[in-house]
């Protein structure tokens, strides 16, 4: 439901688990869910969340410099509806379980652990498989749209996904990625680096794209014109989902 639309019932809906889309505002002081941009300073049309997104939010996603407003996106964010506690907000969200940041370039999801991206309306074209099932039967998935789960590892020249984070360092058993510097200019636009060096980005992913043989040894298939990463990390409490378009 959009913001107008739940104001317009939250005696209705008061104690009731809601998923919440507007603008999205996050300060150092407050965080709070408004219709549109062109009302989201008008905090008597909007939610106020009573929980400190900020600290999720800078995890996966960069926010705004020199600005009162760290965080000004389109989101959905999903809690629990509750009468005011502040006399300049109509409503309160409580017990925030999921956030997602709507962005051209990226989707960002914040969930509270257990929670999955699929209750947030995530949606894979293709089945997700496991590096090691890839291999396996790699003759029957070439030239194929593809979506694998993985160990992602980038340098300043190549880029593979590796089945474990425990044996990352071990490409025999790993699908290269075609074009690692593209990958690494569209990873580094929408989130930060995690590696450690000589590694650029050490992630747990999903990539999905066209799976060829490989001409780069001891590689024997790549993942090539690449659709979508999903970068995972786990914060605490909290399951970060990073999601990219290409």
């Amino acid at each position: 439901m959009d913001v107008n639309e739940v104001l317009t019932k939250v005696k209705d809906l008061v104690g009731s688990l809601v998923t919440i889309e507007g603008f999205l505002i996050v300060t150092s002081n407050v965080s709070y869910i408004a219709p549109d941009e062109n009302t989201s300073e008008d905090t008597n049309k909007s939610i106020l969340i009573q929980t400190n997104l900020l600290e999720s939010l800078e995890e996966i996603a960069p926010g705004l410099i020199g600005s009162l407003a760290i965080y000004a996106d389109y989101a959905k964010v999903r809690g629990v509806l509750s009468d005011s506690v502040l006399d300049e907000f109509p409503a309160s969200l409580l017990e925030i379980e999921a956030v997602t940041l709507l962005r051209q370039e990226a989707t960002f999801h914040a969930l509270k652990k257990g929670e999955t991206a699929s209750q947030l309306e995530e949606s894979a074209e293709v089945s997700t498989l496991e590096v090691s099932e890839v291999l396996r039967n790699s003759e029957a998935f070439v030239g194929s749209s593809i979506r694998i789960r993985g160990f992602l590892v980038t340098t300043a020249d190549t880029a593979y996904i590796a089945p474990h984070e425990d044996d990352f360092e071990n490409i025999h058993n790993s699908i290269l990625i075609t074009d690692p510097r593209s990958l690494d200019d569209r990873l580094s636009e929408a989130t930060y680096c995690s590696g450690e060096p000589p590694y650029l980005y050490q992630e747990f992913a999903e990539l999905e794209g066209v799976l060829c043989e490989s001409s780069v040894e001891p590689f024997s298939v790549a993942l090539t014109d690449l659709k979508l990463i999903s970068l995972k990390r786990e914060i605490r409490e909290t399951l970060l989902i990073t999601e990219i378009k290409i």
